[in-house]
């Protein structure tokens, strides 16, 4: 039960972390530094998460 509520709680910081993102994209150029870092930020977020929640490898099909 705690891992579904941290699961929960993830999600929506990667959702906060994506809408934010693109609210700086309108306004910023997407090269700017402000743009980048929130990018950084979204890619660590949504690695932590498919690492901490991966339930099978990908595989390259043949």
């Amino acid at each position: 039960m705690k891992r579904d509520l941290k699961k929960e709680v993830m999600l929506k910081e990667i959702e906060v972390a994506r809408k934010h993102m693109i609210k700086l994209a309108y306004e910023n150029p997407l090269c700017s530094k402000v743009v980048v870092e929130a990018s950084t930020n979204l890619d660590k977020l949504l690695n932590t998460f498919n690492h901490t929640y991966k339930k099978e490898p990908c595989r390259a099909s043949a």
